[in-house]
């Protein structure tokens, strides 16, 4: 038998800066329904969040497409500027830390070590999120997600959506501009190994 109970944090709430809620919440909720089935109930409107998708349909099948971007830590195979991958832990929560460089584009050749949590994980739904870690954005609290949806027996569409929190203008621009380059090139280059 389940015990299933809701809490909702509003002292917590209160208490906790716009910055760290959001980690702070997954964290509870994920150590709660771990231990006992608890489900945090959060007001996600209260917390601005900032939201980029990049799409693009690649013509193999579902199965294909999902047997690379499953493989959470092995992404040397496929992601364009991977030197390594290395993969701490096992299931939600483990670690996947990427040392980089930047394979064109304006930083063409620069080096950066990054890291990315799992925090949810669904096969039967082709999806997953994991939680961002930059050290040339220290202070945001950033969301990757991938989600593939079958669009036919060899068609599949690839969605990458970004969420996190917010970053002041000048720097919001220069990530996205980073972002959507890279998102591209990644999906592209998973369509590629599947030519």
């Amino acid at each position: 038998m389940s015990v299933s109970s809701q809490i909702v944090p509003n002292q917590l709430v209160g208490l906790v800066p716009n910055n760290i809620r959001s980690t702070l919440l997954l964290q509870i909720s994920q150590k709660l329904t771990e231990l006992q089935g608890f489900h945090l109930v959060t007001n996600i409107e209260e917390r601005p969040v900032r939201r980029s998708v990049d799409e693009l349909v690649i013509d193999a099948p579902i199965g294909e497409v999902w047997g690379l971007v499953a493989g959470f830590g092995a992404e040397k195979a496929w992601y364009p500027g991977a030197k390594s991958v290395s993969l701490k832990g096992f299931g939600i929560g483990r670690v996947r830390t990427f040392k980089y460089v930047y394979p064109a584009g304006k930083n063409k050749g620069q080096e950066y070590t990054f890291s990315e949590e799992l925090t949810e994980y669904d096969a039967s739904k082709h999806s997953m999120t994991f939680q961002v870690r930059r050290p040339d954005y220290p202070d945001m609290i950033g969301f990757g997600t991938t989600v593939l949806d079958s669009l036919g027996p060899n068609k599949t569409r690839f969605r990458w959506v970004a969420e996190g929190s917010p970053l002041p203008d000048e720097f919001a621009a220069v990530l996205r501009e980073d972002l959507n380059e890279r998102f591209d090139g990644l999906i592209i280059a998973i369509a590629n190994q599947l030519v």
